[in-house]
């Protein structure tokens, strides 16, 4: 399967390995090198969807935002996407690399600016129609409600809270879904405002823009002591708010995060759709734990 799926590609757009190949649960990632010099850059990473794979939606939503605080799209087809190839550090989770008040500020501002640039999108003016496919966060509701843990008592309060919120806003937007200090990466070939960050393996969901900065707040998932930290929790909240409120007054900020407490609101409806999914993963009874920490600190408490 791995040399019918990837090999039409590596043939088709005249590449050549350069690396062994990574197998997930959805998709196969390739090293590869573009060997025809139509791109700035030689080194790429092919990732090419499984069959049944749930990438497809996401792989959309990159070549959509046209490279601007997301990877770009070298070449895509309906299964495939060819992209540059980036940094391993520095990394976002690494402490050795960024404090969290650095992290935070490239996590949130480039969360932020894909916002921005879908607004602009969806403007009259512009006229870019959403990407067909984008799952929307209702459709997510839907399904996590449908799991073992979100049907149990341990999430009961999680659950009343959850079937209540709003999850598409006045405006609904396309959506990442699954922003984190591990799927922001630096391109060292990017030349623009970003600084060289950008996002990855994006969900492709559509609602509310605050549900983009909430997996922030439970990352980096391999350092749960620094995570459960109110005081960071708290700080990470505070910068959510500044820079989703930031644009001043008028229509774009309809669907901002409007306070730190909103944004501990999408932290906590987050945390219960993660718990639901990971249930028989070695970081579920951490998750737990910070996802009631989240609730404290909603509540007053802490």
């Amino acid at each position: 399967m791995l040399a019918e799926f990837v090999g039409s590609r590596i043939t088709k757009w005249d590449l050549k390995l350069d690396g062994e190949p990574v197998e997930t649960g959805s998709s196969w990632l390739v090293p590869v090198r573009c060997e025809d010099g139509a791109f700035d850059t030689a080194a790429a990473m092919l990732k090419v969807a499984k069959p049944g794979s749930d990438e497809r939606p996401g792989m959309a939503l990159l070549e959509w935002w046209a490279g601007e605080g997301a990877v770009r799209v070298l070449r895509r087809d309906a299964d495939a996407i060819m992209m540059p190839r980036l940094d391993q550090r520095p990394a976002l989770g690494n402490l050795d690399d960024f404090d969290d008040a650095r992290a935070f500020d490239i996590l949130v501002t480039t969360t932020d600016r894909l916002h921005r640039q879908a607004r602009r999108a969806l403007r009259a003016g512009e006229g870019r129609p959403v990407p067909a496919g984008l799952i929307p966060l209702t459709d997510v509701r839907e399904h996590v409600f449908g799991l073992p843990l979100a049907r149990s008592e341990r999430l009961a309060r999680w659950r009343a809270f959850a079937a209540g919120f709003d999850l598409e806003g006045p405006a609904p937007l396309p959506l990442h879904g699954d922003i984190h200090h591990g799927n922001l990466m630096h391109n060292p070939g990017q030349r623009d405002r970003s600084g060289g960050w950008v996002v990855i393996d994006p969900k492709g969901y559509v609602g509310h823009p605050g549900y983009d900065f909430a997996n922030l707040f439970f990352n980096p998932i391999d350092q749960p002591g620094r995570v459960a930290d109110p005081a960071r929790i708290l700080r990470l909240a505070e910068a959510i708010a500044a820079v989703s409120t930031s644009r001043g007054a008028g229509q774009e900020t309809d669907s901002a995060v409007r306070s730190p407490g909103e944004a501990l609101d999408f932290a906590w409806l987050y945390g219960g759709f993660s718990v639901s999914w990971g249930a028989d993963q070695l970081w579920f009874e951490d998750r737990m734990a910070q996802l009631s920490l989240i609730e404290d600190l909603r509540s007053g408490g802490g």
